[in-house]
């Protein structure tokens, strides 16, 4: 192909003829009409630009709240003692603000006063140059190294909060003689030690000593009175308790274990399904991981299987490809030689199978699969559990296709399979305590090498009915081998009698290193107290699901096992299993004209002669050599009435970031208004890491002024913590009543409908008394300072400070903590009572009344604020062109009103369940969410929970909540008229209610008993 060719001579001469070229006009663009956009009636969430929706509200970081910034003025607050005085405290919990003091070695940490055993802390007065500092509890001088003063101990003397760690791992424990013990000089007395050296012998719970719980002393006359740990503490007339010593004197062939174990022992219930068994091994898998993950954070694992019905099996974990189990049969516990044969056996078999990934679950998952004739390790299709109500009422079709199908039709099924089918159709048997004593038994003696700590984990779905701790009274004429389709029923003497003996055995297990924890499922009745009563003694948990295949199990059971643990020294004698129980120990030490008068949470109080524990002494001894040097007079230190007047120590089942105890405090006669013008306070938690290495000591320290009068008092209260700190009370009286307690533990009770039933009448009888009291001395103490009325009546009428205090009060005496009513059934409001008794600040704000938030009223709106609206916990808040999120702890209720059902607003119900949900992603238990329609039958539980507030005057209804005067006035009359099944003089609202119980003629200060008595 050829093509012209021009030389570039030709190209250059044509570039100079060619005209230069025009400069290109930019034209504006023209812009396309725009066509108005049609709105699709879906209505979405508006993004706030660059704005963070709002932070959920943390809990408490400060160790330790109050209920007011200010000690009472007077011991009897001018009428005002109905307003509590006290404290809400949560040892463990995490605290950022914590300064952390490592101790390694040195002898002189931590550092406490010679006199009262107080820790040195900010509001001491330190000379550093001269190495002396005055304690500022007993206000004696003490000695400390001059250069530690500026080193190692500054911290200690600028923070409030601080946390010594000790090393437990340094050198092997010695052996402490008694000898040795009474050659420690006597200059100065440290104490007594004890030896604990408890060797395993197989039990009966019923040959156990049923008095082994020590009591409360009475016998000292004085002004400090005694309370029970755990409770309600009680103090009577006598003088204030002396300790137990809790010193570990170990044997000198002791040695620290450095590559730690624990031991978990799964018990099974078979009257479960497989679809609960796959739920069981999800849980042990994503445990694994999370341990896995941990990179050493965590003890070696080892994992036990024991299953039941009414037999007893250990399966071998250690045999790999087979399924073996072995069945357990209890001995004789006088039986020497049985005793003996039976430690022999289970150390020959390979019971527990050490867990380090997820592949060495895989004998784990052929046992199971052979306890439930399914492979538990299929993965289930991510459906949602079915509810109660959908287990109930597929059971009923089941049985109605069944008699509609005959009993003479043939069938193919496998004969193993027919077995098993028969098996299920007869009653559930469960003896659960022979199978808590068989896996009590396997982890102590089920290995060579005992794990220092365990943790027996127990799933069922149903009461104890066979052998010990059996709640069902079996008639003996009863021919029980046939096909049984009603529930067990609770007897409440046998319930009582399994009470005690559940004590018993988990008391036994905490002595050996076990703890026990319980997870529940099913529609029938659980006996949930004779459950408690297992777990309470090592601070375990009882937690219920609608069914065990849920993801509320696999969440629950990883929190437990990784946030809850036993706190056991890591030394193990080499020739028995010398082993102590739970070492846990809290002390909270007051000024002398401070008392503690009530006291609720868990724990068991310590109340026997002692003084200080065994990681203080080192620090202890040190300090009293410097003293002795500058020339100090250490004689009869410490000083008995010194600790007498100034300390309580209890000590708890394990390490628990959620335990929490509360007290009441009141000013006894010794206080001086001259004198006493600051109360100090100091709380001291000890407990041993997770893995055995280090003893940790945290230590808070406050110090309040006393306020100038009764009104100085009340602007400085602290509304939730008062309602918190009554409702703790007032839930304890609807399970063990008005009555002061002498044990040193509170022990879980039974009680049957019309007993609980009428202490919970009682209870709101309480509550009343007390409103009534402080509403009587407020308007008493406005008329004696002659202030001008308040804007509003019910700021007239009670303390504004404590307005939100009063609301809580309200809910919480109609609500399931306390109201008999039919919202809760009696398992569930235990379950619900044990854990607002033991759990912080911020749960139980969320257990008395449920946090409302609301997309508004949405009628017509193209978008929605992605940030939702507070509304209050009435029914007038349920608008019928809105949708509600709200929080009520254990269940999460996403409710869409009558005009708001459709598709359309399927991505707003999304909005507002991922909204509610950031509230309660980690909490424990891990709730359940209901999505809910105006109508629905859940909606009228969720309603129920609501205060009527419909049952008011219009005008009291727009004065107390004003969003409802831009409504528009159908939807108004629409919402007022909602609720058309009410009785008013079985539920009033707060406004009717409070008015009557304030009222002088009221009957409930003389019926009632004031919750601060």
């Amino acid at each position: 192909m050829w093509w012209p060719f021009s030389s570039a001579e030709e190209e250059e001469k044509k570039k100079k003829k060619s005209s230069p070229p025009k400069k290109k006009k930019i034209e504006a663009k023209k812009k396309n009409p725009v066509e108005p956009s049609v709105w699709d009636g879906k209505p979405k969430i508006k993004k706030a630009d660059g704005v963070v929706p709002r932070p959920l509200k943390k809990k408490a970081n400060d160790g330790v709240v109050f209920t007011s910034k200010k000690c009472p003025p007077k011991p009897d607050l001018e009428n005002f003692r109905d307003i509590p005085y006290g404290f809400i405290w949560t040892p463990q919990a995490e605290n950022d603000k914590v300064q952390i003091i490592d101790c390694q070695s040195h002898a002189m940490l931590p550092v406490i006063c010679l006199t009262c055993l107080a820790y040195i802390n900010p509001h001491c007065q330190v000379d550093v140059e001269q190495g002396i500092w005055t304690c500022a509890l007993c206000e004696q001088k003490n000695v400390a190294p001059i250069p530690d003063l500026k080193t190692l101990i500054k911290p200690a003397i600028e923070n409030n909060m601080v946390e010594y760690h000790q090393d437990l791992t340094s050198k092997p424990a010695v052996k402490v003689d008694d000898e040795d013990d009474d050659a420690i000089s006597d200059n100065h007395s440290v104490g007594s030690r004890s030896e604990s050296n408890h060797s395993y012998v197989s039990k009966s719970p019923d040959s156990y000593d049923q008095d082994a719980t020590s009591r409360v002393s009475r016998d000292d006359e004085g002004s400090r009175k005694s309370y029970a740990s755990g409770s309600r503490r009680s103090y009577e007339s006598g003088s204030r308790r002396s300790y137990v010593s809790e010193n570990r004197s170990y044997s000198s062939r002791s040695t620290y274990v450095d590559d730690d174990t624990r031991t978990l022992v799964l018990v099974v219930d078979t009257n479960l399904t497989g679809n609960d068994g796959r739920g069981i091994l999800n849980a042990v898998e994503e445990f694994v991981k999370v341990a896995e993950r941990a990179e050493g954070d965590f003890p070696r694992t080892r994992i036990g299987l024991v299953v039941f019905d009414q037999v007893v099996s250990m399966y071998q974990l250690g045999l790999l490809g087979i399924a073996s189990a072995d069945v357990y049969t209890p001995i004789d516990p006088d039986d020497d030689e049985a005793l003996v044969a039976r430690k022999k056996s289970m150390e020959e078999r390979a019971y527990l199978q050490e867990v380090e990934c997820l592949e060495d679950l895989d004998s784990l998952i052929q046992c199971l699969s052979a306890t439930f004739g399914v492979p538990v390790d299929e993965k289930d299709q991510g459906e949602e559990p079915e509810s109660r109500m959908e287990i109930l009422k597929r059971k009923k079709e089941d049985r109605l296709r069944k008699e509609k199908k005959g009993k003479n039709e043939t069938s193919k099924t496998s004969p193993w399979i027919k077995r098993r089918e028969l098996a299920k159709t007869k009653h559930p048997k469960r003896c659960v305590g022979e199978a808590i004593q068989c896996a009590i038994d396997l982890t102590v003696v089920g290995h060579p090498e005992p794990s220092r700590t365990s943790q027996i984990l127990l799933f069922t779905n149903g009461c104890p009915n066979v052998g010990g701790g059996s709640v069902v009274a079996v008639d003996d004429n009863k021919e029980n081998e046939g096909p049984v389709h009603a529930h067990d029923v609770v007897d409440i003497d046998k319930l009582q009698k399994a009470i005690d003996y559940f004590d018993t055995t988990a008391s036994f297990a905490l002595d050996t290193g076990v703890g026990i924890d319980v997870f529940c499922s099913g529609v029938t009745e659980l006996a949930i107290p004779a459950y408690q009563a297992l777990v309470e003694p090592s601070g375990g948990y009882v937690v219920s699901h609608v069914s065990l295949a849920s993801k509320q199990l696999k969440q629950n059971f990883t929190w437990i096992l990784q946030n809850t643990y036993t706190s056991r020294s890591p030394a193990v004698d080499s020739d028995d299993t010398a082993t102590n129980d739970s070492q846990v120990f809290l002390d909270i030490r007051t000024d002398s004209f401070m008392t503690p008068s009530t006291l609720n949470g868990p724990g068991e109080l310590i109340a026997e002669d002692a003084d200080m524990l065994e990681t203080e002494r080192k620090g202890y001894e040190e300090g009293a050599e410097l003293a002795v040097e500058d020339g100090f007079e250490t004689k009869d230190l410490p000083l008995a009435d010194a600790l007498d007047v100034s300390m309580t120590r209890i000590k708890l089942g394990r390490v628990d970031p959620l335990s929490t105890i509360s007290v009441l405090l009141e000013l006894n006669e010794t206080f001086e208004e001259e004198n006493d013008t600051h109360c100090f306070f100091q709380f001291i938690s000890r407990h041993v890491d997770r893995k055995g290495k280090i003893f940790i000591t945290r230590v808070y320290t406050y110090r309040f002024p006393v306020a100038k009068d009764t009104t100085d008092y009340l602007e400085n209260a602290n509304s939730d913590v008062v309602a918190v700190v009554l409702a703790k009370t007032a839930v304890y009286r609807t399970l063990h009543g008005r009555e002061e307690t002498d044990e040193v533990r509170d022990k879980v009770t039974a009680g049957d409908t019309s007993t609980l039933e009428k202490l919970a009448n009682e209870t709101q009888l309480d509550i009343d008394a007390t409103v009534q009291r402080i509403s009587g001395s407020f308007r008493l103490l406005g008329l004696e300072n002659g202030k001008a009325k308040s804007s509003s009546s019910l700021d007239s009428a009670f303390p504004p400070n404590l307005n939100g205090a009063l609301r809580l009060l309200y809910h919480l005496r109609r609500g399931p903590l306390i109201s008999p009513g039919p919202m809760r059934s009696m398992d569930d409001r235990a379950a619900l009572r044990g854990f607002f008794l033991r759990f912080p600040l911020e749960d139980c704000l969320s257990m008395m009344a449920p946090q409302l938030f609301s997309t508004g009223y949405i009628e017509g709106e193209e978008e929605i604020a992605e940030e939702l609206l507070d509304l209050p916990a009435e029914t007038l808040s349920l608008w019928d062109f809105s949708i509600v999120a709200a929080d009520h702890y254990d269940y999460l209720y996403i409710w869409s009103g009558k005009g708001c059902e459709g598709e359309d607003y399927e991505e707003i119900r999304k909005h507002c369940r991922r909204y509610v949900w950031r509230r309660a992603k980690t909490r424990f238990p891990m709730p359940q969410v209901a999505m809910l329609n105006d109508g629905d039958s859940m909606s009228r539980r969720f309603t129920a929970e609501l205060a009527p507030s419909h049952a008011d005057s219009e005008e009291r209804q727009i004065a107390s909540f004003p969003q409802l005067a831009a409504l528009p006035p159908k939807a108004l009359k629409s919402l007022r008229s909602r609720i058309k099944f009410y009785d008013k003089n079985a539920d009033a609202s707060f406004h009717t209610w409070f008015w009557n119980v304030s009222s002088a003629t009221n009957v409930s200060k003389e019926e009632g008993m004031s919750l601060c008595d």
